[in-house]
């Protein structure tokens, strides 16, 4: 038992711990609170040890107060604790789906469908392809997310103790107060011994004067008399530009609904429901309404990262077949103009027959770069390509939407305060006529559940990037990941540093808006000072990062001497994080939780993750999501699978038939959200096809490709792919992509090229190296040159050209690698070091043997980093 008492005596110790003391203190309290920890029965120390403050008031607890599971799940439940609580629902999450998803969906999340479905999910056995979650659902998912369900039932703007934001005609039933007051917003009040009159669910009773205020300072429902405009007139989105970080600029429910309607107005002229429309910009305010209303209108955006090669953009424009793409002219970021529209319009020289809408940069909610100005001003880039139009022109194709008649609502509605809840079509097929002519019938376009909403891509074994469709169902996952793991609800303020172009644009945008909270948005880099500003000043609660980001700063100390005392957790994704980093970054924010958070674009979300409920040690996965049934495939062909055993007092336990194992991750369908269908692949071939079946389901395990250890204890850490895929910088990139532009970039000179991508001990991201076997001439020619202490020629490939002996050619092949990666594939690639080989390691069938490379790549990356005043290429 005196194991029991180290938590909690860190707990103590942590909370009287600042930023201003030294790192190398916290560490050594944190070694002296777990002195004689047994890390080979209990895994790796917490450094977050839940407090009940912490547990009692995050979406999983309420939601466990009010839901009533089967015998089983209530005996696990009353165990004890927020932790025993945890394990339960997810427990019965694998054993009874349609009972948690139907009271997380329509009760908790509050989804609105124009056609309930029929059931939560049908599964024929053996054929994960073939399942079906919410059969005969008709929805659209951009409209339930604009729909301010969740935050009409829990709020009135903001978080307990912020400004009432109801309407100037209206009084807050909660408060009795107008905009502007002080009001204690939230869920019913369910606190012990409570004297709060606010009925669960209900309006208060004997309140008088309308006021039905907690004197016990408990949180309850929100009251107001329209709870509808209440929710609408919450911000949505929050941003702010690198120019004035802290100079904030808000965007209501209502003004996002009204904007994104009209881009699907506008957009019906163009494009049919079911067609691919591309966004290939920054993460802004303008993207996001783009995005919803590409969604609204029945299409699907064809996610495109603003840091791509015209090569690459042009490669997703045809997978996908997009009609259009939605661009801006430049990419502002530290003072550089960097092209955008021009990447984009070269593509017209590949194969792209669309056309773009070009916008201006920086320009969010009609406000320019320098903070000043009120209107959209035109995109710099003059003339415009043939066909290709701005958006200023595209919007007046419509005249902008109506609102409900009080300036607060959008979209029309139905004029019944139902924020867009009802069956009523926000804009009826007759109120077109005044625009374009619709393409076919009212907006929003209400569909069924698998018609595709987004395609995103990642990078697979081929080359070709894998083209994964993402449904209506998709972004429920999102949701529900959110609502459990990173704790999101009305009221959090969410900053994630992202794109559109990769998974967790949509997913933040989807995780935050159908849970009623604010999205912040940072028109800049997340790396310098200014941005740690923003989050400040936006009061974020939940911060996204990746460890990349977390380095940077770290190294620079750019953080030094801010607060964000508004935050409550971070959430880490993308790729392996260090936990010496991520212990830093937890004694600069009185130790919140760092949230890992580990899945995949295939997958709509996580299926490994931490949360707020559970003891967590840096960079390590504390339970897989909710309604995650996994295994680990271990060398010797053993399935061992992650089962909840009994709490010991310090975490939730997992025990296997293995205990402490590594093995390569698979998953039991089914998977709320993960893919069933690729555009240019065979979906069953990539992911089920040579894979073992799970006995008591009968279904093969889905494939993944991620090596994970499960500690002692039951928690995770991720080990990196198992196939030919890597991640730099949280970017997923095939190899052979990386050797093909390798190669195509030295003729004559490359004859082989392997792509590895090792960590070093200790954690942290990847690091990019490339064994590279030089054409037989030109390597036995420095080799000669090198014992003579003469030099060679490597021509033109050779970075221009320039004689070079040995100890130079390495070098030299490395810039002219580095720039071709950067040009072909990805600006942000970095390369770190070259090894020379006279050949490559292959197998019987020709497969390249990159563990065999793996050592010496590891040996040169870390002699690279060490090295004095080396600028990475």
């Amino acid at each position: 038992m005196w194991c029991c008492s180290r938590p909690q005596l860190w707990q103590s110790v942590s909370a009287c711990l600042s930023a201003a003391v030294p790192l190398e203190v916290h560490r050594q309290l944190l070694d002296s609170c777990y002195r004689g920890w047994p890390q080979d029965q209990l895994g790796p120390p917490p450094v977050y040890v839940p407090s009940a403050q912490d547990t009692d008031g995050t979406n999983v607890a309420a939601f466990l107060g009010w839901f009533q599971g089967d015998e089983e799940y209530e005996g696990q439940r009353s165990a004890g604790g927020a932790a025993a609580g945890w394990r339960a629902l997810h427990t019965l999450s694998l054993r009874d789906p349609e009972k948690v998803w139907s009271a997380l969906l329509h009760r908790e999340l509050r989804v609105h469908m124009a056609s309930p479905p029929a059931r939560m999910l049908h599964v024929p056995r053996g054929r994960p392809d073939a399942v079906r979650w919410l059969p005969g659902a008709k929805l659209n998912i951009a409209a339930a997310a604009l729909s301010g369900a969740r935050a009409g039932v829990a709020t009135c703007g903001g978080a307990a103790g912020s400004c009432c934001s109801a309407s100037v005609d209206d009084k807050c039933g909660h408060c009795g107060s107008g905009a502007g007051s002080r009001c204690i917003v939230g869920r019913s009040c369910s606190a012990a011994g409570c004297r709060c009159r606010v009925a669960s669910g209900g309006r208060s009773s004997g309140a008088a004067g309308g006021r039905s205020g907690c004197s016990d300072g408990c949180v309850g429902s929100c009251k107001c008399e329209s709870p509808a405009r209440c929710a609408a007139s919450h911000a949505a989105v929050v941003w702010a530009d690198e120019v004035n970080p802290t100079l904030l600029h808000q965007v209501s429910l209502a003004e996002l609904r009204l904007r994104a309607a009209h881009v699907a107005v506008c957009l019906r002229a163009q494009a049919q429901p079911g067609d691919a429309v591309a966004i290939a910009m920054p993460m802004t305010v303008e993207s996001v309404v783009i995005y919803l209303g590409i969604v609204l209108a029945g299409c699907a955006v064809v996610s495109i990262a603003d840091s791509f090669s015209p090569q690459e953009i042009a490669t997703r424009l045809q997978i996908s077949r997009a009609k259009l793409i939605f661009t801006q002219d430049v990419v502002l970021r530290g003072g550089k103009s960097l092209p955008l529209y021009e990447r984009v319009h070269a593509c017209r020289s590949l194969g792209f027959v669309g056309f773009a809408v070009v916008l201006p940069a920086a320009s969010a909610a009609g406000v320019s770069a320098d903070g000043s100005g009120d209107r959209p001003r035109e995109a710099r880039v003059h003339p415009l390509g043939e066909g290709d139009c701005t958006f200023a022109d595209f919007l007046s194709a419509s005249p902008a939407l109506p609102t409900d008649g009080n300036g607060c609502s959008a979209a029309g509605c139905c004029g019944s305060e139902c924020a867009g809840q009802c069956s009523h079509p926000w804009w009826p097929a007759q109120d077109l006529d005044s625009g374009p002519a619709p393409a076919s019938g009212p907006l929003p376009h209400m569909s069924d559940a698998y018609a595709p909403t987004n395609i995103l891509f990642s990078s697979g074994t081929t080359g070709e990037p894998k083209a994964i469709p993402w449904t209506h169902v998709t972004p429920l996952r999102c949701a529900v990941d959110g609502w459990a793991h990173q704790d999101i609800k009305p009221g959090c303020v969410v900053c994630w540093p992202t794109n559109l172009g990769w998974m967790m644009g949509p997913w933040v945008t989807y995780a935050t808006l159908l849970n009623g909270a604010t999205l912040a948005l940072y028109q800049g880099s997340p790396l310098g000072r200014d941005f740690g500003e923003f989050v400040a000043a936006a009061r974020v609660t939940v911060l996204g990062v990746v460890p990349s980001i977390v380095k940077a700063w770290r190294a620079s100390g750019c953080m030094q001497g801010i607060e964000w005392p508004a935050l409550r957790c971070f959430s880490s994704t993308g790729e392996a994080s260090s936990a010496g980093d991520y212990l830093w970054l937890m004694s600069q924010s009185r130790y919140r939780p760092v949230i890992e958070y580990c899945g995949g674009t295939e997958i709509g979300g996580g299926f490994l993750s931490g949360s707020l409920l559970l003891p967590q040690a840096p960079s390590v996965f504390t339970t897989p999501t909710l309604g995650v049934n996994l295994t680990l495939l271990l060398p010797d062909g053993v399935q061992s699978p992650h089962v909840w055993g009994a709490a010991d007092g310090q975490r939730p336990a997992a025990v296997s038939g293995g205990g402490a194992c590594t093995g390569e991750l698979a998953l039991v369908p089914p998977l709320l959200g993960c893919s069933q269908t690729l555009l240019n692949r065979d979906h069953s071939e990539v992911y089920y096809v040579g894979m073992p079946i799970d006995g008591p389901s009968g279904m093969p395990l889905r494939r993944h490709g991620d090596e994970v250890q499960r500690l002692p204890g039951g928690s995770y850490i991720a080990l990196g792919r198992t196939d030919d895929t890597m991640n730099l910088g949280g970017i997923k990139v095939s190899s052979l992509e990386i050797e093909r532009a390798i190669l195509q970039a030295m003729p004559g000179v490359v004859s082989e090229a392997a792509a590895v991508a090792v960590s070093l001990p200790g954690g942290g991201p990847q690091h990019l190296v490339l064994v590279l076997v030089p054409d037989p001439g030109i390597l036995a020619s420095a080799r000669v040159s090198a014992r003579q202490g003469a030099t060679i020629d490597v021509g033109p490939a050779g970075d221009g050209g320039g004689e070079v002996n040995e100890a130079a050619l390495a070098t030299r092949l490395l810039a002219t690698a580095a720039a071709a990666v950067r040009a072909r594939l990805n600006p942000l690639f970095r390369v770190t070091a070259v090894v020379l080989a006279d050949t490559l390691p292959r197998t019987a069938s020709n497969k390249v043997m990159r563990r065999m490379l793996r050592d010496s790549a590891a040996k040169a990356a870390a002699a690279a980093l060490a090295a004095p005043a080396r600028s990475r290429l």
